[in-house]
């Protein structure tokens, strides 16, 4: 545990002032003139010694400030520490850097960087802080400390760029940089004052045709005595010192002005893309400034484009986006740099509104070794464009080759050597003035795609996500975790083979390979999805870590899924069966119930969400009104005469605001209606919608057959009285079962001698007793539909597709005569072992059946 008593004895610490209340080291200023004392009047060869935690922003981001000043504490612990025992002097320079001044001895730096890199390492147990050390050696006698600090947190920041050290020891050629950035920036303030920075234009082209689309302004700048000197010279300097902004804008200017011109003498105007950095957007309003500078020459958005690399996405997204959003909204079109480079690409494009994506050709000049990921690379992010219906420019194009590969993979736009080099103001003049080199249509925004659904699948599941080709069977990863795959090496050329890969070597569950076969057949799928359906869902196990763990195997239709694009999702992802069970509850509500109707009390309004074909029609003359709904459903017949008046009673807006004012649970009501034809049993659910409130109460009616029941998560409100009715049909049953349809065994019955005496069916598998029973006891007519019906293989897909409960109505020989049954199949997972099981009811409906017939029949008569 930290002290913190500290703090109330330095507040009548007369030098207080002079020293920090967290760490009890002195600060900056008052640490320069204590070690001066000793450094400046002594022979002696001394360290200095800065040190820098990386990512301690984010331990007071996630943990709270105490947590950081008790970091920053337990340094200034051991610091003083050090102190007391070796003679050296510590001191806090503000944030989380920290500098110790000692005799030269290596001992002392190692025992340092043991301590200090001890306790900030992995701090509470997370691997992104790290200590990192800049060290220098005095070589001059006169030096002072605040100049020996500067050279220590110069070797600092170079230390910092190298992952494999933590130290890096201030040498001579840092001192020459550094004489070299003291004397350039000077040079660099007086270019700006007398116009020596420009800008030059790299043209942008069709890429079949290499005509011109518009280009993009790189700074360059011209000296008089130097000549052309290199960006890599004076950009990272300018970054350094934070000067880069003013270079910017400068240019910015200078690029508003030439196309000002171009407009007054008549010339040919094609966009200009201009870069506006992280640090633009961080330390400036670029918006203002840009909308400032289109208002100052009167010029147009259309005319300037805004290029921001990715990775100012990924650093700081909602700043950028909220930049991004203001340009837009300013009428500006939004150029994403570099895109490709960072893993988090693809997802972010479901957050981003960019109009067009500059791919870097970086990716081709890998060694041979590495070149089809290169390739892969660059496919995933021009399939990616390409769903979305965003352009994309391929730049740096310099080779043949590179062409050739983006025109099989129909890439449009590319920017390189190989067509252009960047050029002065007057060569590129000169190039557009001569019509054939341009294109007369500029890149062509298309309408994003606004339900993004083929983007918002990759951040549902968290392993891995691949595109898949059902025609050709070739795929490429989305997103998949970084753990090594050896399985996978060589990369396998389809998902045929790679699914093969996982069946070959064990990786998936001996159980579940017949399965998996399935779920991955191209040809099923595509005849699947030609009937409509949008997903399939499996519960397969993967053996990871040496462990069989449960994955959910998907397959999802794209919104822009057609005969000339048959390219589906896979996704894979842990098991989470809560996460599971509400999206099943989704699929379950709409699938199974008949009806859903959304009903405004306030307004007396209804609104169908769904609805059955015949009442479709009924409904087709009414005004809209609750009361007039509930009235003509009763007076054509459509609830059943004898349930009329519970129907009218249940419904009525009155009764149903009462039970809802004091009861949150929903309302339940079962009774007979016409259905197909006939009258069947139904149950109707009340329940408050999502919109409910006092002033404007809100309800979702909900009609479903009552036979068939599904588990409590299809109305998590009601789930009670789902498993009461559950429970009460279980003991009131004829007969029940527990199955486990993994091993094909029954492991649990209610009445089984009655059962075995009645059927004659023994202790078999399950699989057995229904063929025994199908055989013998199950009238002709459903023979096939019983067999089918309980077939264990179809009842485990049937879970696996998120179905929780399955209900037959049949006919089966009791005591010599044919008597009506109805199964209930309520489908689980066992917790303990993993396996599909079941709970099978029995009951004997005879009675029930032939009341429902007979009162058709009279019905039809009275028509």
């Amino acid at each position: 545990m930290v002290d913190m008593s500290r703090y109330n004895k330095l507040r009548i610490n007369p030098d207080r002032y002079n020293y920090d209340l967290a760490t009890n080291l002195p600060l900056r200023r008052t640490f320069w003139r204590i070690a001066d004392k000793t450094v400046l009047f002594d022979n002696k060869t001394y360290c200095i010694l800065a040190i820098d935690i990386e990512n301690f922003h984010l331990i007071n981001k996630w943990y709270g400030r105490e947590t950081g000043d008790e970091l920053l504490i337990e340094i200034g612990e051991a610091l003083k520490s050090i102190d007391a025992g070796y003679g050296t002097i510590s001191g806090y320079m503000g944030g989380d850097n920290f500098c110790v001044i000692f005799e030269e001895n290596d001992d002392v730096i190692n025992l340092i960087r043991k301590r200090i890199s001890g306790i900030v390492n992995g701090y509470r147990g997370h691997d992104i802080t790290r200590a990192y050390y800049g060290a220098y050696k005095t070589a001059d006698k006169d030096i002072t400390t605040g100049e020996m600090c500067d050279y220590a947190y110069g070797a600092l920041e170079i230390a910092k760029q190298r992952p494999d050290k933590d130290i890096c020891w201030y040498d001579e050629s840092m001192v020459r940089e550094q004489e070299a950035e003291a004397k350039l920036m000077p040079e660099i303030c007086s270019a700006m004052d007398n116009g020596e920075f420009t800008f030059y234009l790299q043209p942008k082209c069709i890429l079949q045709t290499g005509k011109i689309i518009g280009s993009e302004a790189l700074v360059r700048w011209i000296s008089p005595e130097k000549g052309f000197i290199s960006p890599g010279q004076f950009i990272p300097l300018l970054e350094k010192n934070g000067f880069i902004n003013k270079l910017d804008v400068y240019i910015w200017d200078k690029v508003c002005q030439t196309i000002r011109r171009w407009l007054d003498e008549g010339r040919t105007v094609l966009p200009i893309s201009i870069n506006v950095s992280r640090a633009d957007i961080y330390s400036m309003d670029v918006v203002r400034i840009l909308k400032d500078m289109i208002e100052k020459y009167n010029i147009s958005t259309e005319n300037i484009e805004i290029e921001i690399t990715e990775s100012a996405y990924v650093e700081n997204g909602s700043v950028i986006k909220d930049t991004e959003k203001a340009f837009k909204n300013a009428g500006f079109k939004i150029l994403i740099d570099d895109f490709g480079s960072g893993y988090s690409s693809l997802n972010m494009l479901k957050d981003i509104d960019a109009d067009v994506l500059k791919l870097d050709m970086k990716f081709l000049d890998l060694n041979p070794e590495n070149n089809d990921k290169g390739v892969s690379i660059i496919t995933a992010v021009l399939d990616m464009a390409r769903q979305l219906d965003i352009p994309a420019i391929a730049e740096g194009i310099e080779t043949d080759e590179q062409l050739k590969l983006l025109e099989l993979l129909g890439c449009e736009y590319a920017q390189g050597y190989y067509y252009y080099r960047p050029m002065p103001i007057s060569d590129y003049e000169k190039l557009v003035d001569d019509k054939n080199n341009v294109e007369d249509k500029l890149i062509i925004l298309k309408t994003r795609k606004n339900d993004k659904s083929y983007l918002k699948e990759i951040t549902d599941y968290f392993w891995k996500i691949a595109d898949v080709d059902l025609d050709t069977g070739a795929y490429h990863f989305i997103r998949r975790t970084d753990e090594p795959d050896y399985v996978m090496t060589p990369r396998p050329k389809t998902i045929a083979e790679y699914a093969g890969r996982y069946i070959k070597y064990g990786v998936i569950h001996p159980d579940d390979v017949s399965l998996y076969k399935e779920a991955i057949n191209l040809d099923r799928i595509k005849k699947q999805l030609d009937k409509g359906k949008e997903r399939g869902r499996y519960q397969i196990r993967y053996n990871m870590d040496g462990t069989y763990k449960w994955y959910v195997f998907e397959v999802t239709k794209p919104t822009n899924y057609s005969e000339d694009n048959r390219r589906v999702l896979f996704s894979w992802k842990e098991a989470d069966y809560q996460a599971g069970a509400r999206e099943d509850a989704m699929d379950i509500i709409y699938d199974t119930f008949i009806k859903i109707l959304r009903a405004d009390f306030l307004h007396d309004r209804y609104e169908l969400i769904k609805s059955t074909q015949e009442d479709i029609i009924r409904d087709a003359g009414l005004s809209g009104s609750i009361k007039e709904y509930i009235d003509k459903y009763i007076d054509m017949g459509v609830v059943h005469p004898e349930d009329a008046v519970a129907y009218r009673d249940f419904t009525n807006p009155d009764k149903v605001l009462e039970h809802f004012r004091n009861n949150k649970k929903s309302l339940r009501l079962r009774f007979r209606r016409l259905l197909d034809g006939e009258y069947k049993w139904m149950e109707m659910v009340v329940s408050k919608s999502k919109d409910y409130s006092d002033e404007i109460p809100v309800f979702i009616y909900y009609l479903r057959e009552v036979r068939y029941i599904y588990e409590d998560t299809i109305v998590p409100e009601t789930g009670g009285d789902e498993k009461e009715f559950a429970e009460d049909i279980w003991h009131t049953s004829e007969y029940n079962f527990v199955i486990d349809l993994t091993t094909d065994t029954v492991l649990r019955t209610s009445g089984i001698s009655e059962w075995e005496r009645e059927t004659g069916a023994g202790k078999d598998t399950f699989s057995s007793c229904i063929a025994y029973l199908t055989d013998g006891f199950i009238c002709d007519e459903y023979k096939s539909v019983y067999k089918n019906f309980m077939d264990r293989h179809r009842l485990i897909n049937e879970f696996n597709q998120g179905r929780q409960s399955q209900t037959l109505d049949y006919r089966r020989m009791f005591k010599g005569e044919p008597v009506w049954m109805r199964i209930i199949m309520f489908l689980y997972k066992d917790k303990k072992t993993g396996d599909i099981c079941a709970r099978e009811i029995v009951s004997n409906i005879n009675d029930a059946k032939k009341q429902e017939m007979e009162l058709w029949a009279q019905a039809a008569k009275e028509q």
